[in-house]
């Protein structure tokens, strides 16, 4: 009996001991996955804030290295930039690169300098760049109603326009501190616009002679300021028709210039590609000086205060040209971003570079004048997405199922090309366009793919950006424009200055989202803690 007893109590005492060992190997891994979590959260208050000697893009620590200059054969790539700590760093796809002895083609040595912003260029406003600019590239950007996030509608057109005959046109109000009110439009039968700004003529002529100067693509550019009209420098406005305010006369029309009254009635939608624009960013008028009156609600005609819009509308007429065959597209669109007019994507390099290498790079660079550019980023998207689709098509038809297809089979034969249709041939070129129909039918498949050879998955996870969420994006936003923010100062940020800090970086808040996904996933999911259970990869 006392035997049997004695037994009892040993496997109590086993059962006792094997529940503390879980016990405690709980409280360990608990213990584990806070520490994980610290870790996590110490990492993602890190930003790009190394710069990278050989290509001068900002990149994060993980991608850099020290940079030690006797240790590469090639000593003559190197443009020295240091970064915020005052320490001199190369990334790793640059090391790699010279440690062979080859030169990145990403370097800065490669027909990829950056010209420094003149005074007279780095002082306009969005509507005065555009009218120095030989090029117009008319982009739908709609700004959304949460987060203040900006998209782009449709595709961009390039129409050339002459800068000289809109700066010779600009009337110079000597009385108003040299500020005119105006309107871009696509066409003057539109009562809709493009821009409404108010423009400062005798700084766009400034910056235009600057261009003319500096600029060789500017050297056949000729400003005749004595060919004004006084009846477009005089600001006493007349009685106008109301109906008649947005046709313009014979003399007007030669001169592309057009001064109205503001009424108080809102503006038509002729253009139809209003629909498509944010009434916030149409109706916006950002005033030059501070005392500056920009109310459009007086209508005394005899106190000229500002009253006055005046219409231009330089691209009316002129024939659109194709970006992909417009050489100089990108120096000519952006005279502010290329001061010299050099070193675009189409210059020419000793290293081959990709569209989307070149915009990599630009897009990275330490000064930020190229990510904090919203037409610049629509620009550079619509040209890789060109490209892709230009590649893609050269191989259409060598990739379909079955017997191979000719150009002149398909040009004389109607039902090849029908048949192409039905069998889902005809459009798999734009399987690379992220949101194309071929771009889900691919993805569908991959998913399909990894449930038949995987298995069906435990759990999906959906990660978005809570980007306003965020304090420490905010103190790496700040600390890219110098500034240092504390943790009081960010939770004191209103919602207005926390979207306008967001959409002036947009690059830095998806570099950062993508480095937490990548660390989340690394330094927490990953690890031998196992937050989310053993996760096996067949």
């Amino acid at each position: 009996m006392e035997k049997h007893m004695s037994l009892d109590e040993n496997q109590k005492t086993v059962v006792l001991n094997k529940e503390n060992e879980k016990c405690l190997e709980k409280i360990s891994q608990l213990q584990d996955i806070e520490a994980c979590i610290t870790v996590f959260q110490k990492k993602i208050k890190a930003g790009p804030f190394h710069i990278c000697c050989v290509c001068n893009r900002t990149l994060y620590k993980k991608s850099v290295l020290i940079l030690q200059k006797e240790k590469y054969p090639c000593q003559d790539c190197f443009v020295i930039q240091p970064s915020f700590d005052c320490k001199e760093y190369i990334c790793k796809t640059c090391h790699s690169k010279l440690i062979k002895g080859q030169q990145p083609c990403q370097a800065v040595i490669n027909n990829l300098f950056v010209d420094e912003t003149p005074v007279e260029l780095a002082t306009l406003e969005k509507l005065e760049q555009i009218l120095i600019a030989q090029r117009i590239v008319f982009e739908k950007i709609v700004v959304m109603p949460k987060g203040q996030q900006r998209k782009i509608k449709g595709a961009i057109c390039n129409v050339p326009v002459e800068c000289s005959q809109m700066c010779n046109v600009l009337p110079r109000p000597p009385d108003r501190s040299g500020i005119i009110l105006l309107k871009l439009k696509r066409k003057f039968q539109f009562r809709g616009h493009v821009y409404f700004q108010a423009v400062r003529p005798q700084i766009v002529i400034n910056a235009l002679n600057w261009l003319v100067a500096n600029n060789p693509l500017y050297k056949n550019i000729q400003i005749n300021c004595a060919i004004i009209s006084s009846d477009l420098t005089n600001l006493n406005c007349p009685a106008t028709d109301q109906e008649n305010t947005d046709e313009p006369s014979q003399s007007q029309t030669q001169t592309n210039a057009i001064k109205k009254v503001i009424d108080d009635e809102p503006e038509e939608h002729d253009d139809p590609l209003n629909e498509h624009r944010s009434a916030a960013s149409e109706t916006c008028l950002q005033s030059i000086l501070p005392n500056y009156p920009v109310s459009v609600e007086n209508t005394d005609c005899d106190n000229s205060t500002g009253r006055e819009v005046f219409n231009i509308a330089p691209g009316e007429g002129k024939h659109p040209v194709s970006m992909m065959t417009d050489k100089l597209c990108e120096e000519l669109s952006f005279p502010v971003l290329f001061p010299k007019g050099r070193f675009g994507y189409t210059a020419e390099r000793d290293m081959k570079l990709s569209p989307i290498k070149y915009f990599n790079a630009r897009l990275l660079h330490y000064s930020g004048k190229f990510a904090t550019n919203p037409e610049y980023l629509f620009y550079a998207q619509f040209i890789m997405g060109q490209k892709k689709i230009s590649d893609s098509i050269n191989i259409a038809l060598k990739k379909v199922h079955g017997q191979s297809v000719t150009a002149s089979q398909v040009k004389s034969n109607s039902q090849a090309f029908q048949n192409l249709l039905l069998q889902d041939q005809a459009y798999l070129f734009l399987r690379q366009i992220p949101g194309s129909p071929p771009y889900w039918q691919k993805f569908m498949y991959e998913v399909v793919a990894m449930v038949k050879q995987l298995g069906i998955p435990t759990w999906f996870m959906t990660l978005s950006c809570a980007d306003l969420r965020w304090p420490e994006l905010f103190q790496i936003i700040a600390k890219t424009k110098g500034n240092d923010l504390t943790d009081e100062e960010v939770e004191a940020l209103s919602y207005h200055e926390r979207c306008s800090m967001l959409n002036l970086s947009p690059v830095i808040v998806a570099k950062h989202f993508q480095y937490r996904v990548e660390t989340l996933f690394r330094d927490v999911l990953l690890t031998n803690t196992n937050p989310i259970g053993i996760v096996n990869f067949k």
